[in-house]
């Protein structure tokens, strides 16, 4: 619980005293999802966190961050998720199959490093830790190797929302379907592209990015269902136990809540249109967003907690090569496909 209230604590001193402090001084660059992540960064590498602390930052991690994109859903009707999953979905499957590729011929390249490649790939993949988590039992790998596919894609993770919102503005000059799709399908983690998502709004005004990014990582997160029973037929050695427990967890169920919301919003908007109630409804809807606005933040503060910048010195330079190379190669195929197939 002591977790849970401090980063509360840093989200609200954030969003109440030194965002409004550094825009009066002309520093506008850093919107307040940025200083979440980075102030996290900062405590989490500069004080000794006691494990008190430790279940309430997971909590805010996993279940705070789960919750505020089930509210996310609110902003936009049932049609048009539909729509935009449409439109994402062939950008999924190429990153999906970009990955699967390269990752064949490192795997080849470095055969003594075949789980890290593996795992790393899967983050890379489809969504980050929670992917590599999931698989992990199917691979056979050691905790050695989870520790550093976790630690890669972490670390190379934040980079990523740190530096994408700004390389995607001067890529597809804030089309927000184009930066959408590419801030969804190129970032690892679901609480990276939110963040990232939230860092391009501050910047350049454009909230559909938010939704449509959002759409495209809950796709990707769905693909954990086909990816499982995968590897379960390639290692068809692995338990019985951990092959109907992991299908049975594969699919995030949060997703299910984002539609349902997603769904209460078309129904409200059905009901309450040219109706004296529809002010009443936007205004509840106002507060819904400000409540996910709040949630996601907290979650990203707990998400800059957890990043060790003395993780690069324990990984060594080959999994930080073979995640670069990866991510990398997943950013230039996205932005040809993007240019491309979505003009």
């Amino acid at each position: 619980m002591i977790g849970v209230i401090f980063c509360s604590g840093v989200f609200f001193s954030i969003y109440i005293l030194i965002h409004p402090i550094l825009s009066s001084l002309g520093l506008n660059f850093f919107s307040v999802s940025l200083l979440c992540i980075i102030i996290g960064v900062l405590l989490n590498n500069t004080i000794n966190f006691t494990d008190t602390f430790s279940s309430g930052i997971q909590f805010c991690k996993k279940n705070l961050l789960q919750l505020g994109i089930v509210l996310l859903g609110s902003r936009l009707n049932f049609y048009e998720v539909g729509n935009f999953g449409l439109m994402a979905i062939p950008f999924v499957l190429i990153t999906f199959i970009t990955v699967a590729i390269f990752t064949y011929f490192l795997i080849k390249i470095f055969l003594d490093n075949k789980n890290t490649i593996m795992l790393i790939s899967i983050g890379t993949a489809i969504c980050g830790i929670t992917a590599i988590l999931a698989c992990a039992p199917f691979t056979k790998a050691k905790d050695n190797e989870i520790a550093y596919a976790t630690f890669v894609i972490s670390i190379i993770g934040t980079i990523a929302l740190l530096t994408y919102p700004y390389i995607s503005y001067e890529l597809f000059n804030n089309y927000a379907n184009q930066v959408g799709i590419f801030l969804g399908t190129s970032i690892y983690d679901t609480g990276q592209v939110i963040a990232s998502s939230f860092i391009y709004n501050s910047h350049y005004e454009n909230s559909d990015v938010i939704t449509i990014s959002t759409v495209t990582k809950l796709l990707r997160n769905s693909f954990l269902i086909i990816l499982i029973p995968l590897l379960a037929w390639r290692y068809s050695d692995s338990g019985k136990f951990n092959y109907y427990h992991n299908i049975k967890n594969s699919f995030p169920l949060f997703v299910i809540g984002f539609l349902f919301f997603s769904v209460v919003r078309s129904l409200g908007d059905y009901v309450f249109f040219s109706t004296q109630s529809m002010e009443t409804w936007n205004s509840v809807l106002q507060i819904n967003n400000f409540l996910s606005f709040i949630l996601l933040n907290i979650a990203l503060v707990a998400l800059g907690l957890s990043v060790n910048l003395k993780s690069l010195k324990i990984i060594g330079l080959k999994p930080l090569f073979i995640g670069l190379t990866l991510s990398i190669i997943i950013l230039i195929v996205n932005v040809f496909s993007i240019k491309i197939f979505l003009n």
